[in-house]
Formats: structure tokens, sequence, C-alpha cells
């Protein structure tokens, strides 16, 4: 059978424009003799909230967008994700996802609300074929569907750190049933969700082939009976198929070894490579900023690992002709974080520009001298130089239309460690779902080719240089024990007592515990965060909600 597997970038909500992508990954399935097209869970939807007109809008336009494509296939089939909606026994609406099939023949009425791994059967001419919605429970679910020639499985999920257990899963499956799998993941972001794309096909053999993270319209198109006889006879060099592998995450120093030596024990699984999580940070930029047609980002460079990393990020998504760093210096700012920062931007080839915040700063504390009269300077000065840099962010912002990138990280959001309408502005959170070490390691690994993030940024001890000699250690523990108790807190979970048999030590525990929790309210005013791990901040499911805006 000649099948393809789409990922077409997607808006949720926007039926028109994901129709259109459809249309066009269909044209070049049927241009190559495609029997079956494969599109992911709601393909035209995508994940949404809503009120109830607003829901019953969409699946009008969804079932007109649907009967407009049938038109358009001919003979070949297509097997969609589609979303229904019921009312509940107390009156309110639930959102369900089904399994939609354009011109192929289902074995029996696919019922509306398809429960997660559960198998149903539709035939392709004469060939039957599995179907089910992933889940990460797949591979406990019996196979209701043992003389299928090939199996389909649909999704949307978000990307994560632990991204490589699917592929594992996937490929024991096929192992195990000794079938071929047509994997249909969403590409692109959902919200501030970067999703899974890599949509593949994966041969009982372990090998596939995949379309990668990114969204596109061209389809991974593949016949099963020569791959089979392909894998069967001839070599891997033979196969048009790539082999799949594996890596461990390395642990790139010790502030992301706990985190690792932690993910492998309680999980018994290997997180992502540092390439793989710039990849999918680099999609998630692009894709956000496409998503809300904006081109343009300015940022603050603070001769810091954060920054430093999130403009190498922005740069790669964006091109350095549309990313504009600016140095805010102060008193208490080195003279090496300037020249690390002016040496950062030469290195991306992005453009910067100067503005000492001391002026603004000075006439801030006149306006309130007043007020505090004469009580000692305290964190409340350090917070109007944070606020001023935000001032005179949003000022650019505004006049040059470019949109203010948040360079705050996971460890510092957990904690507190950040000012309120300061460093927490901007309209995207960057490497809000990184802990520090994992920031670290990337910024090596950006740097395994040539030089992008200036040596002395990695090595030099963070600070946020609000008063002399400041450094990140004097409020908070070393971010390698800090991270591992955020870990074991935030992703797993744990209760504080458990820390210290984890190496935490319990008066750290009882500090880290507190301080999560205090800041929980801070944690609120934080800008969307670019969501890649299990259990990031803020709303973690990447459904959009239907606000009246221009989709409807």
């Amino acid at each position: 059978m000649r099948i393809g597997v789409a990922q077409p970038r997607h808006k949720p909500g926007d039926v028109e424009f994901n129709r259109l992508q459809m249309l066009e990954a269909a044209n070049l399935a049927q241009e190559n003799g495609c029997e079956l097209l494969i599109f992911p869970r709601r393909a035209l939807t995508g994940r949404i909230t809503g009120s109830e007109p607003q829901l019953h809008k969409l699946m009008e336009m969804q079932e007109q967008a649907l009967l407009w494509l049938s038109e358009y296939l001919g003979t070949m089939a297509v097997c969609l994700g589609t979303m229904g909606i019921r009312k509940q026994g107390n009156g309110e609406l639930s959102i369900n996802d089904c399994i939609t099939l354009l011109n192929g023949r289902p074995e029996e009425d696919l019922p509306p609300a398809q429960p997660y791994g559960v198998w149903q059967g539709f035939y392709v001419g004469e060939k039957k074929v599995g179907v089910c919605l992933y889940n990460h429970a797949l591979l406990g679910k019996e196979l209701s569907t043992p003389e299928a020639e090939l199996l389909v499985v649909l999704t949307e999920d978000g990307w994560t750190t632990s991204y490589p257990t699917v592929w594992a899963k996937l490929s024991a499956l096929a192992t195990t049933a000794k079938k071929t799998i047509a994997f249909a993941s969403g590409a692109g972001i959902a919200g501030s969700r970067v999703l899974m794309g890599n949509s593949s096909i994966l041969l009982p053999t372990g090998r596939f082939q995949t379309l990668g993270l990114s969204p596109s319209t061209t389809p991974l198109i593949l016949d099963t009976e020569d791959l089979q006889r392909s894998d069967s006879e001839g070599s891997e060099n033979d196969s048009p198929l790539n082999s799949s592998t594996i890596q461990p995450l390395p642990t790139n120093g010790e502030d992301s070894a706990p985190l690792a030596q932690e993910s492998a024990a309680h999980h018994g699984q290997e997180d992502a490579q540092p390439q793989h999580l710039v990849e999918a940070l680099e999609v998630g930029i692009r894709e956000w900023f496409y998503s809300n047609r904006l081109t343009r980002a300015v940022l603050g460079l603070s001769g810091g690992i954060d920054s430093a990393l999130v403009a190498a990020l922005a740069q790669r998504a964006l091109g350095a002709e549309n990313v504009l760093g600016v140095l805010l210096p102060s008193r208490y700012t080195s003279q090496q974080s300037v020249d690390d920062a002016l040496q950062l931007a030469q290195n991306l080839g992005i453009e910067t520009k100067t503005i000492p915040i001391d002026p603004v700063c000075k006439q801030a504390e006149q306006a309130l001298s007043p007020i505090f009269g004469a009580m000692p300077a305290d964190t409340t000065e350090e917070n109007i130089q944070a606020r001023a840099r935000a001032l005179l962010l949003m000022g650019i912002s505004n006049k040059l239309g470019h949109v203010l990138l948040n360079t705050s990280n996971k460890s510092e959001a957990a904690v507190g460690y950040s000012t309120m309408y300061g460093d927490m502005c901007g309209v995207l959170a960057v490497i809000g779902d990184l802990y520090k070490g994992q920031i670290y390691a990337l910024a090596r690994w950006l740097n395994m080719e040539k030089t992008v993030i200036p040596e002395q940024i990695i090595n030099r001890p963070p600070t946020a240089e609000l008063r002399p000699d400041q450094t990140d250690q004097d409020s908070l523990p070393p971010y390698s024990v800090l991270d591992h108790a955020l870990y074991l807190l935030v992703d797993l979970g744990l209760p504080t007592a458990q820390l210290p048999e984890h190496g935490i030590p319990q008066e750290t525990a009882e500090q880290v515990q507190k301080l999560v929790r205090q800041s929980a309210y801070k944690r609120e005013q934080m800008p969307p965060i670019l969501k890649i791990s299990n259990n990031p901040f803020g709303k973690a499911n990447g459904e959009i909600d239907l606000k009246g805006g221009w989709v409807l």
C-alpha cells in the first residue's frame, strides 16, 4: 500500500487556513500515487476551548471543510483526527476526539468519541488498516485488529524532553505486532506549547523514517510493500529508512548531572539531547511568531547566560536581521558584562543599542524620596533598576514594532527570583521551561562547532548585578542543588520530606519548598512560557481559548 503521512502547519481554530494546508499536502500525495493519506489528531481545528456558540460554529466549519476536501481527493483515502462535542448530563458541553475517514470503508461505524489506545478498523480497497489515538499507555492495550496490514496512530501531543519514549513505545509496538506503523503527529505550536511533530513510518525491525519537528505540507510517502521487501532483503544502506537510535542525555557538567540521573532513576527513560532541545525551542519561537503575525524581536542583553541563550535561539529562529539586542547598564554593571554582551552580538550578527539606566533610576528614586524618607536602601531600589530596564525595552518595542522576549528561566520562576513588571516583562518566555543547568548544557552545545556564546559568559558566576559584588548564590542554593530539588518537587511531585533521600539537605529542601509556595502569585504574572517539558508552569495543555477573535 502506498501511504502518505502529513503534518502541515495549522492554526488552532482557523479551519480555513488548516483546510488549505491539508489540501496542498493532499495534492502532493495524489501526484505521487498515494492510496492513503494520514493527518494528525484535530487536524482541522487544533486544541481549542470556547463558548457553546463558538464550538458549534467551529463544528459547522469543520464539517464544511471535510465535505470540501472529500470532493478533491479522487480515489485517495484520507484518515484524520477531528473534533466532536456532546452535552454531558449536567448540560455542559464536552469536547471529544473522533477519527474521520474520507473515501475509505470502515469495518463498522466509527463511534463519535474514540477512547485513547482503542483500535478501530477500516479498509482501503481490500487492505485493512487499524487506527487509534495515541496515549502513553498504548503498549498496554490489546491489539484488536491483528489482521490489519498497517497500523495508524494519530496524536497532537506536545513535544517534551522525554519524547524519545514515544518512538521507543511505537517501535516496540511495531516489533511486537509485526506491523508497519504510520504515526501522524501535529507539528508547530499550539498556544505556547511546542507540538511533537516527527510524524513517522516505522517498520517491525524498529527502523523508521520521520518528517522531523517542523511543520510541512510535503508528506512522507512510502510504499509499505516495497519497504518490507527491502527491509528483509537489503542492508540498511539499501533501505530508504533511517536507523532508529535514541541516545542518552550527556551530563554536560555539574549543573545538569543531577537532573539526568534523577530522570533515569525515576522514569527509566532517556531524555532529549541538547540539540533536540535547541531544535524544539527554535521551532517554537519561529512558529509562535508566525501564528501571531510577528517578525521582529527585541531583548535586553545583560552579559549573562540567560539573555545570551535567548538571543542565540532568536537569531537561529528569526534571522539576525530581525533581532535587536539592547544593553542597559547601570553603575553596578561590570565592564566585563558589557564587553561580553557586545561580543555575543557580534558573534550572532545582531544589531545592538546601549541605554544607561542610571538617569531613569535616579529620577524614580527622587520622585519616591518624599515617601521613602531616610529608609535604608534594599531590594526596592534593586527592583527599580529591573523596572527601568523593562520601561525602556517596552518603549523600544512600541516604537519600533519589535516584540520583547522574556529571558527568565524555570529555576528563577520556581523560587520567585525575579521582579514583577521588571525582568518578568515580555510576550514570550523563551527559556521559561528550562532549568539553569539545562541552559548551560544548551550553551555548551551551541559552542561545539564554533564560539557562539562567549566562554566567559558560560564560566563566570551568574549575577543580576543589582548591587556591588552580587551573585545569584547570595540568595539561592547552588543551581546544581536547586535544580535537583526543583526537579524532585515540581516534575516528580515528591514530598519535601523525601528530598533528603535524594541527596538534598533537609534545610535546603524546606527552603526551596517555601520559596516555590510563596512565589506562586509571581508566576501567575509571567508571560506565556514556551513549553517543552512534561510539567511546565502555566497552562500546560496547549489549548486555545476562542474569545471572539479573528478566527470566528
